[in-house]
């Protein structure tokens, strides 16, 4: 197949980035068709995708991701189409001067995976990244309470970071294993010195169960959920301690901020 001319090419790349802008038309158009036909082995989608790989990077990320295996298989079809358009593009790259040969197979590649994440993204029923926060989620939880949700009032204990006046409570549905604390009043806590931990105390287990590390804000108030890292059974007492940056695994006790006794609440 004879090379296409450097003249040439260089005015089809032209026409097809207007193309892939939306600005071709009338002679334009026409000389554009007119020269696809008189050169058939130029890559005439190689703008096109080009302009799909920049609008990846404008797409949502992350909150709207394609499921993994969804993914795989987008990743999978992408490969498919490529084989068939590479098949033209290396006569592209036969051109001393067309370097194509390196850079277009990425192209391709990051074009048709673009392609299928703009479609992924806009596809009928996609809904936008969530934007709820945790006290939406526990207002929620109140409106909508499962039939087991109990509330137990918080306790102070004696230790330097609870004030003197604290109010709140925890919020535990047992059959949804699911939960909130909350609190007023109890004293902010530097994170990089010591961070607050929940325990929830079961009565089929030996240790308590870690409920997750947890900071409070500058206010002393703060929402946050139960993150219990088992499955609790018998849930006797919620207890929120004073540990060490991060947490600890086994807590000493020593410093017993806030407790809330189930069925004293």
């Amino acid at each position: 197949m004879s090379r296409t001319p450097d003249h040439i090419t260089d005015r089809i790349l032209d026409l097809l980035a207007d193309r892939a802008l939306g600005e071709l038309q009338g002679e334009d158009a026409a000389e554009l068709d007119r020269l696809l036909r008189e050169h058939p082995g130029f890559n005439a989608d190689t703008m096109d995708f080009a302009a799909a790989a920049a609008a990846l990077s404008i797409c949502p990320t992350a909150d709207d991701a394609p499921p993994p295996a969804l993914r795989s298989k987008l990743l999978a079809d992408a490969a498919a189409r490529n084989n068939m358009k590479l098949g033209r593009a290396e006569a592209q790259s036969q051109s001393p001067r067309n370097t194509s040969g390196a850079w277009l197979p990425w192209v391709l590649a990051a074009a048709s995976i673009a392609l299928a994440a703009i479609a992924w993204v806009n596809r009928p029923g996609a809904t936008t990244p969530s934007t709820t926060t945790i006290a939406q989620q526990l207002d929620d939880f109140e409106q909508h309470p499962p039939a087991d949700l109990v509330r137990i009032a918080w306790a102070g204990q004696p230790d330097p970071l609870v004030t003197e006046v604290l109010s709140g409570e925890v919020l535990w549905s047992q059959t949804e294993q699911k939960g909130y604390m909350k609190f007023s009043g109890l004293r902010v806590n530097d994170p990089t010195i010591e961070q607050y931990q929940l325990w929830i105390f079961d009565g089929s287990r030996e240790h308590p169960v870690d409920g997750g590390v947890f900071d409070i804000d500058d206010e002393g108030n703060a929402i946050i959920p139960i993150d219990a890292k088992l499955a609790v059974r018998q849930p006797t007492l919620f207890a929120v301690t004073v540990e060490k940056p991060g947490g600890v695994v086994v807590s000493s006790k020593e410093r017993i901020a806030v407790v809330a006794p189930v069925g004293q609440g």
